[in-house]
């Protein structure tokens, strides 16, 4: 079996909460982020923002940039016996890379990656990097994803689409033009 477990963290159980704020802010801050580009976009190319149908067909097409500016994420999280709760993002490579970033300057958060294929990193020892491998291997094939707790930290930004504050930067944008 060829275990990879990219961008994977443990924190420490009583940090649950504060994680989960502070992921809670960071997707808030993603959102609005993702949603001025798409604003942005849809502007610039004189879309009919005001007529629903065509829209959403606009930020459906996988071939649009509009599609590819959608952030979302999925991040999984099982807390274990051991103290420990385990976190795996899976999603938005530029979110990825912008959350591994944020977590790196968060104490409470460490870097608990493993792949089987490669050499431990230089600061870990490889028994403890056979540690990680052992223990990715029980959470992820001896509990389905179904029963881990699965967060979508930037819901689909369709949903967010027909709001007034999102119709007001296109049309914003729209004036700049």
């Amino acid at each position: 079996m060829s275990t990879k477990i990219f961008y994977a963290y443990r924190i420490k159980n009583e940090n649950l909460e504060k994680f989960l704020i502070y992921i809670h802010k960071l997707g808030n801050l993603i959102k609005n982020d993702s949603l001025n580009k798409i604003a942005f976009e849809i502007a610039s190319k004189k879309i009919n923002y005001r007529d629903k149908n065509f829209l959403i067909s606009h930020l459906t097409d996988r071939n649009n940039i509009s599609y590819t500016l959608d952030r979302s994420l999925t991040i999984s999280i099982l807390t274990s016996k051991d103290g420990y709760t385990y976190i795996k993002l899976f999603g938005h490579q530029g979110t990825l890379n912008y959350l591994e970033k944020k977590f790196e300057k968060i104490k409470y958060i460490e870097d608990y990656h493993y792949q089987n294929q490669t050499e431990p990193p230089e600061d870990i020892p490889q028994k403890e990097f056979n540690k990680r491998g052992k223990k990715w291997d029980k959470i992820t094939g001896g509990i389905s994803y179904n029963t881990m707790l699965s967060i979508i930290l930037v819901p689909d930004f369709i949903l967010e689409t027909f709001n007034y504050s999102f119709l007001s930067k296109i049309e914003e944008y729209t004036k700049n033009q």
